[in-house]
């Protein structure tokens, strides 16, 4: 159930907060997301990262259908890409990372407060 939430509302925000704010607000907003959520530290990783990931990767390409756009094919060329949908992929990629980090970041801060009920550490 965790995950689900995680990954709904890690898309949403990435949707609601990715214009507005640059990439590392966005991961300071997953972070403490992740970190309100709790669950497992694995859980929080894949789903951030696949809510952004998707994120990342559905908007530019439906801008790009939707506007007939030729910059993907452009800076694709630039890079020496024969393909612009290997660029996208590589975003969506690096989006994966970046919030699967952060998730397991702010899920790891929630674990350092959490009781454990043993006097000792872990």
């Amino acid at each position: 159930m965790k995950f689900i939430l995680l990954l709904i509302f890690s898309a949403i925000l990435a949707l609601i907060l990715g214009p507005f704010v640059p990439f590392y607000g966005l991961m300071i907003a997953v972070a403490l997301l992740a970190a309100l959520i709790g669950g497992n530290r694995i859980v929080a990783f894949a789903a951030s990262g696949l809510g952004v990931g998707l994120v990342w990767i559905v908007v530019p390409m439906w801008v790009t259908l939707q506007t007939e756009s030729q910059l993907p094919a452009k800076i694709g060329q630039i890079m020496g890409l024969e393909n612009p949908i290997i660029l996208v992929l590589a975003t969506g990629f690096l989006g994966f990372l970046i919030a699967g980090f952060s998730a397991l970041t702010g899920n790891s801060f929630r674990k350092i407060f959490e009781d454990t009920g043993s006097p000792y550490y872990r």
